[in-house]
């Protein structure tokens, strides 16, 4: 369902023609029910109890509304932050965080402080390098 497109539809005096049939309709059969005096007001009132107490609630549109939108989201944010977050994000961080920590502790070990070792490392290091180069070339 769209725009009716211009032209489209009812005309306005049409229109205006149903509204005001409905306005007579209404004013005719509030008079045939309360000024009449055929209709027992009292039976007619309690009868239509029901009606009003939905008309008051608001045809119970914002109980349907949170049945079928609000409760439905809730659940999925719940599922979202239990499920997903907990164990894919939080798991994807704290991997990582561990795979750092491992890394620094392997790092520790390397770093001794002493530049003897610093300059082995660097040796070893042109070495390889060279080497790689001499096969290579």
């Amino acid at each position: 369902m769209g725009a009716t497109a211009l032209g489209a539809g009812l005309s306005v005096m049409a229109l205006i023609g149903i509204a005001v049939a409905v306005a007579v309709l209404s004013l005719a059969l509030a008079w045939w029910i309360y000024g009449s005096g055929r209709v027992d007001t009292v039976a007619f009132r309690e009868r239509m109890e029901p009606m009003a107490t939905a008309a008051q609630r608001g045809w119970y549109v914002d109980r349907a509304y949170d049945v079928v939108i609000v409760q439905p989201a809730k659940s999925l944010a719940r599922l979202s932050s239990d499920v997903v977050d907990a164990l894919v994000i939080d798991g994807a961080v704290n991997g990582i965080a561990g795979l750092i920590k491992r890394s620094a502790s392997g790092g520790k070990l390397i770093q001794t402080g002493f530049v003897r070792t610093y300059a082995l490392v660097l040796f070893l290091g042109a070495v390889l390098v060279l080497g790689f180069i001499g096969v290579r070339g």
